[in-house]
């Protein structure tokens, strides 16, 4: 940081006024963009299970976003941009700490985009559920939904999704493989974010 020429008055007493440097304003821009980015994919994320989301929900989520735009190898700092370098600190992202989808499954999830199709398959393997009772006890049933959440790389970075229907299972059903498409319209440049969610 720099100096300023001259003392002021804070509180009525003499103290000493620093500027800003030219990168700290700089990174001062890009964590106001990754601030708004966060609360406009943080509300996406609420509205699909609310009762998830909380305080560390959204600090986890701006702190991998962050670390996502700063991976920006195109632009310089002051303007980054989240997808143009690698977005793995989003992958494995979660509501709450306390749970995971290994909480439920072996296996995890597998996406595929499919660009000359402009779709989106995720593979559910289901045949990796652990048994009910080991889950808990007085399980039932479980919902499973998947969410395709795309991020375009446009000037707004426009947020939509897709969801799938609720895949209802039993502890007495025959659990089998199930795929799931999602079929996306002009995604050229987008960052495309595939979410799981279970219910009990």
């Amino acid at each position: 940081m720099s100096k300023s020429s001259g003392n002021r008055n804070i509180g009525g007493k003499q103290g000493v006024s620093y500027e800003l440097s030219e990168n700290s304003r700089l990174a001062g821009l890009d964590f106001t963009y990754n601030s708004g980015l966060t609360s406009r994919l943080y509300q996406i994320l609420k509205s699909i299970q609310p009762r998830a989301c909380e305080r560390s929900t959204y600090i986890r989520l701006q702190n991998a976003l962050y670390e996502a735009v700063r991976n920006d190898r195109v632009h310089d700092l002051g303007s980054l941009r989240l997808g143009y370098g690698s977005v793995l600190p989003l992958k494995g992202f979660r509501y709450s700490k306390r749970l995971s989808w290994n909480n439920f499954f072996m296996n995890h999830p597998v996406a595929h985009f499919d660009e000359a199709q402009q779709q989106v398959r995720v593979q559910l393997h289901l045949v990796g559920l652990r048994k009910f009772n080991l889950i808990h006890e007085k399980l039932r049933k479980i919902d499973i939904k998947i969410y395709c959440v795309v991020i375009q790389l446009d000037d707004r970075n426009t947020i939509f999704y897709h969801s799938s229907k609720a895949l209802e299972l039993r502890k007495e059903d025959h659990k089998v493989d199930r795929g799931i498409t999602f079929t996306l319209e002009d995604c050229k440049d987008a960052v495309i974010l595939c979410l799981g969610t279970v219910r009990c």
